[in-house]
């Protein structure tokens, strides 16, 4: 699935016309809002295949935003960024579609080394789903640090609730994987 339209939602006007001027370098065709109700109606007017989209924002919650998402026929993918991120956080995005998660500050390198990882892995991931499985991207794990590449994978039982202790036995893994 090529990427080509991309709204920024983002409060921050500096956030914003950063990610902007960086994402339309790489040529995507950008657009961009200041709060929830200027990206509803750029919906509303046209299909987007990605939004960034900040958590805190002075209308609402964007990831309130990302579960009224799910019910869109033509749903963009949707990168939740946040600066005050956590693995519960993570985990409740990736749980209610985020195509991933991201911790600010985030640099167009990173950007594109998720999406380009994230695009790889959705067939994956949209297999996965059709067997009753989640995944996450194993960097939200770790809040974005790109260096960590994966899939988790989590089969429907297993609730919401058990994935952070989960996701914190994976990172003390990795950990002693690291030390080693």
């Amino acid at each position: 699935m090529p990427i080509e339209k991309i709204i920024v939602l983002e409060d921050d006007l500096v956030v914003r016309k950063t990610l902007e001027q960086q994402l339309r370098y790489r040529r995507y065709d950008v657009a961009s809002a200041e709060n929830i109700a200027s990206a509803v109606e750029l919906l509303g007017k046209d299909n987007f295949d990605l939004m960034i989209v900040d958590v805190k924002l002075p209308d609402g919650d964007g990831i309130e935003l990302l579960k009224q998402l799910n019910s869109r026929p033509s749903r963009p993918l949707v990168v939740i960024i946040s600066s005050h991120g956590t693995v519960d956080m993570a985990v409740e995005c990736m749980s209610n579609g985020a195509f991933t998660f991201l911790t600010k500050p985030i640099s167009a390198e990173h950007l594109a080394v998720t999406l380009k990882n994230r695009l790889r892995d959705l067939p994956i991931a949209e297999g996965a789903a059709r067997q009753g499985l989640w995944t996450m991207p194993l960097s939200s794990c770790f809040l974005g640090k790109p260096s960590r590449q994966g899939l988790v994978l989590g089969y429907g039982g297993t609730s919401v609730a058990e994935i952070p202790a989960a996701v914190q036995r994976l990172r003390r893994v990795v950990a002693a994987f690291d030390r080693a």
